[in-house]
C-alpha cells in the first residue's frame, strides 16, 4: 500500500511539473511574438523578485501592474 501511495504522489508531482513547464513555454512564446527578447523577460522577472524580496511595491515593474 505504501508503494502505491508513493507512486501516486510521484505521478502527481511529475504531471504538475510538466504542466508548469508547458505554461512557462507558452507564456514565453507569447511574449516573443509580441517582440520581447529573452533578456526583456528575464530582466522584468529579476526586477519583480528584487521588489518582492525588499518588500517595496514601488520597485515592481510597471508592466506587472497593468
Amino acid at each position: 500500500m505504501t508503494a502505491y501511495e508513493a507512486t501516486k504522489i510521484q505521478t502527481v508531482y511529475h504531471n504538475a511539473t510538466i504542466v508548469q513547464f508547458e505554461r512557462i513555454s507558452r507564456l514565453t512564446d507569447d511574449l516573443k511574438k509580441k517582440g520581447c527578447s529573452v533578456e526583456d523577460i528575464t530582466g522584468l522577472v529579476t526586477q519583480l523578485e528584487l521588489a518582492i524580496s525588499s518588500k517595496d511595491i514601488n520597485q515592481v515593474p510597471k508592466n506587472f501592474l497593468d
